[in-house]
């Protein structure tokens, strides 16, 4: 990978996620188009509906009219910005799950946390550098713990306050493993960083979530969200672009 002369990605909201946005995204663009070449255009419906809502939670710029009462504090348009990408790109994530289902990339299509056979997960960190990104994100949380320990509390409260609004027993069984990843300052599993997804959707779509909720510093949340969003996108661009690659070699 070359990162030289690398100007800085709009689409992402860390350093880290900036290092591999790019990259990520020109494979699978051009994944998707030698499928289209290899298919003379007829590529797989579920490839599509992934493709156009990929590419349009990547074109969206969300903003807030500072006009209303909620959205004059800049942090709170932020986290309350992040919530609402975050919910896009698990729309995303699941659109590419059921592409992965048709091709019979799932060991259990009921679960949205530990769906993918194992072999596949193994495919992912070897070969489309997931375990690369899971080593940069180390921590989830940027430089937060790092730099002030005040935050490790509020970190704490935050995944407290996920696990108390949880709707399925998958976030029930993951997030208490979340909880010790901040604590401990330790690397993710795909497995943890998705309960954390699915837990931060879940409680904007389904608990009238607010931008403060479950913390007392804005910061907590932003660093959280800015890196569980980050990490969204290029799961999903890497799984996307090895569900791409199965479907070529099966023409092949």
């Amino acid at each position: 990978m070359n990162t030289e002369n690398k100007t800085k990605s709009p689409v992402l909201t860390t350093d880290n996620g900036d290092i591999y946005f790019d990259w990520f995204y020109e494979h699978y663009e051009d994944s998707h188009q030698n499928l289209m070449e290899a298919s003379e255009g007829k590529v797989p419906l579920n490839i599509v509906l992934f493709d156009v809502r990929l590419n349009n939670t990547l074109s969206m710029d969300i903003t807030l009219n500072q006009r209303f009462r909620y959205a004059k504090n800049n942090l709170a348009r932020e986290v309350f910005r992040l919530m609402i990408k975050i919910t896009n790109i698990w729309f995303c994530y699941e659109a590419i799950l059921a592409a992965c289902d048709e091709s019979g990339l799932l060991q259990n299509n009921k679960s949205k946390i530990n769906s993918l056979r194992n072999d596949v997960l193994e495919d992912l960190e070897k070969n489309y550098n997931i375990y690369d990104v899971m080593f940069s994100f180390w921590g989830m949380s940027g430089d937060l713990l790092s730099s002030n320990e005040k935050y490790r509390a509020d970190i704490q409260r935050y995944v407290d306050h996920l696990a108390k609004g949880a709707t399925s027993w998958e976030q029930k069984r993951y997030l208490p493993d979340v909880y010790n990843r901040f604590t401990n300052h330790e690397m993710f599993s795909v497995q943890e960083v998705l309960s954390l997804a699915y837990a931060i959707r879940n409680q904007y779509v389904h608990a009238g979530e607010s931008p403060k909720s479950g913390v007392a510093h804005y910061s907590t949340k932003i660093a959280i969200l800015q890196d569980c969003y980050d990490f969204m996108v290029l799961f999903c661009l890497r799984l996307g672009t090895l569900v791409v690659d199965r479907s070529i070699s099966k023409i092949d």
